[in-house]
C-alpha cells in the first residue's frame, strides 16, 4: 500500500476514460464503451436466438398440422362409410332371409312325388 499518495487511486478512477482497441473492433473505445457494446451485441444475439426458436416452433406446428391433415381421419367420412356399410349389411340380411324362406317353402310345401 502506498501511503500519502493518491496516484494509484486516481489512475484507477480514470481508467474508464482511457481509449484502447479491442480484439473484435478496429476502432478505439473506453471500457464503458466496450461494456455497452458487448452488452448490446449480447442483446441482439439473444433476440436473434429467440426469433429463430419462435420460427422453428411455428415451423414444427405447421409441419405437424400438414402431417395430420394428410394422415388424419375425417369423422364425417367415416360415419358416412359406416352408414353405407350398415345399409349393405341390412340388404344382404334381407336377401338371406328371403332366400331361406324360399328354400323352406320349396322343401316343405312341395309334396313327395310318387307316394
Amino acid at each position: 500500500m502506498i501511503k500519502g499518495n493518491n496516484t494509484l487511486a486516481l489512475l484507477m478512477a480514470n481508467m474508464n476514460q482511457i481509449h484502447f482497441k479491442s480484439s473484435d473492433s478496429d476502432r478505439s473505445m473506453t471500457i464503458d464503451g466496450y461494456y455497452n457494446s458487448t452488452v448490446g451485441q449480447l442483446g441482439v444475439q439473444s433476440q436473434e436466438a429467440q426469433r429463430q426458436t419462435d420460427n422453428s416452433s411455428i415451423l414444427v406446428q405447421q409441419v405437424e398440422s400438414q402431417r395430420q391433415s394428410v394422415s388424419g381421419v375425417s369423422i364425417d367420412e367415416e360415419m358416412s362409410d359406416l352408414i353405407k356399410f350398415q345399409h349393405a349389411y341390412s340388404a344382404a340380411a334381407r336377401f338371406m332371409t328371403t332366400f331361406d324362406q324360399l328354400l323352406d317353402k320349396l322343401i316343405n310345401s312341395t309334396g313327395v312325388v310318387g307316394r
